[in-house]
């Protein structure tokens, strides 16, 4: 009994992590994360050549990507000199998963800073080509 138990069990752990696999080629949505962020990532899933098809309509995917960004705070550099005048600029975070519309299960998170939110999407769908596909 306990062993026919085990078995069973068994087969539906490999059942549900067998169902949240990203396969190439997955339909992927991109909801609205603000800062036009959901731009940028679209943009760097096609430059990069993430095996993903990005899709308008959230009841065509297989994932749904969502997340945000926000501004962590000012930097300044420089000395105040001719040579090397002070300067600000934007430090922004930004966090991101993908979840499965069939199973409702995180299958990928990651996050990511800089000073522009164009280099945020860059690290982001970087490090998610690295987790997902293995690519650099």
């Amino acid at each position: 009994m306990k062993t026919r138990l085990l078995v069973v069990l068994s087969f539906i752990a490999v059942s549900a992590f067998a169902q949240t696999q990203v396969a190439p080629g997955s339909k992927v949505f991109i909801a609205q994360m603000g800062d036009n962020l959901e731009n940028y990532i679209a943009a760097e899933i096609i430059k990069q050549k993430i095996p993903l098809t990005i899709v308008a309509d959230q009841s065509q995917a297989d994932f749904v990507l969502t997340g945000g960004s926000h501004v962590i705070g000012q930097k300044t550099s420089g000395n105040g000199s001719v040579l090397y005048p002070v300067r600000q600029r934007t430090e922004y975070g930004a966090a991101m998963s993908m979840t499965s519309t069939k199973s409702n299960a995180v299958v990928w998170a990651g996050d990511s800073d800089g000073s522009k939110v164009k280099q945020l999407a860059e690290k982001i769908i970087r490090q998610m080509n690295k987790d997902l596909f293995g690519k650099k």
